[in-house]
């Protein structure tokens, strides 16, 4: 059981905002999340230099007390990254089971478990010496990676779905195949679950797209990532909602013949914020990752859109 964090930009910024002062931040989820959990057992940052190479720095301890983590979190600045919060389940508390995994330039940070029959069949598939602990993230990884790490760009997505399509076909074992994969060209985010908790949610800001377990603050649009559904930013920021099955793996359902786009939902939260579907011209207040509020105008139809009550 963990808390997960991605993040995508069209420029260089800081994500101290979502790590460390949003009501509901990565720091504040680790202490406590909207289900009373505390994840002590780790915790994790992956993200891009100016030169584009793949960055990871974590530690297996508490972030809500990890000088190391606040200090990071003001201080990295990127164009895309990964955050994770660990609540262990399986593995020791040590760095070898601590999220994010990183190969080449690809990091991905996981929730929940695909259980010993997905291990083993991974394991299996790739020969010994790959995998070094016992984590679904680092078996997903390196599966993934396997079959689609000397892929770029666009032709990244194809492969990546290819292996869901597969991992969905044999669900048995699967609590949670949650994951926010990054690969520096696109962001990944893949949501089927057994059980609520294991939930994943995306919002749009002026210059980026922020995903999370849950919602990170309480007066933006969040939208769910539905059961069942692959999240996809490019670099640029622009999000695709594509579904591969109907629902987690406790419904059994197969893979869609053909993966389909869908529209976005908004989660309905307390809060000062109201939600809309429509053309009306809504005034949106938008907090970007410097901590400055953005006002402006909005009136393209067929969005969702914030407003002040």
């Amino acid at each position: 059981m963990c808390r997960l964090l991605g993040a995508v930009s069209r420029r260089q910024t800081t994500l101290r905002h979502s790590l460390l002062s949003a009501p509901n931040s990565l720091r504040s989820q680790s202490e406590r999340d909207g289900w009373g959990q505390s994840h002590e057992d780790g915790w994790g940052l992956g993200w891009y230099d100016p030169a584009g190479r793949a960055r990871v720095l974590k530690q297996p301890a508490w972030a809500a007390h990890s000088p190391e983590f606040d200090q990071a979190a003001r201080e990295i600045a990127t164009k895309m990254a990964v955050g994770h919060v660990r609540r262990a389940t399986v593995g020791r508390r040590d760095p070898i089971h601590t999220h994010p995994f990183a190969l080449g330039d690809w990091m991905l940070a996981q929730n929940g478990g695909i259980g010993q029959l997905w291990h083993d069949r991974i394991a299996a598939a790739l020969g010994p010496g790959v995998i070094a602990g016992e984590t679904s993230g680092e078996h997903l990884l390196a599966w993934l990676y396997a079959h689609v790490g000397d892929q770029t760009g666009a032709a990244q997505e194809p492969g990546i779905i290819a292996c869901l399509q597969a991992l969905i076909a044999r669900p048995r074992s699967i609590t949670s195949a949650n994951f926010i994969l990054t690969t520096g060209d696109r962001l990944f985010a893949f949501h089927y679950a057994v059980h609520e908790y294991h939930a994943l949610c995306w919002t749009t800001r002026r210059r980026s797209v922020i995903v999370a377990s849950e919602p990170t603050t309480d007066d933006e649009v969040w939208y769910d990532v539905p059961n069942g559904c692959l999240l996809v930013v490019d670099s640029g920021g622009m999000p695709e909602l594509l579904r591969l099955t109907n629902g987690g793996p406790d419904s059994y359902a197969r893979p869609l013949a053909e993966v389909r786009e869908i529209a976005p939902r908004p989660i309905h939260l307390q809060g000062p914020a109201r939600y809309d579907y429509g053309g009306n011209e809504y005034e949106r207040y938008d907090l970007d990752e410097d901590d400055k509020v953005r006002t402006y105008k909005h009136s393209q139809g067929g969005g969702y859109l914030a407003a002040r009550e």
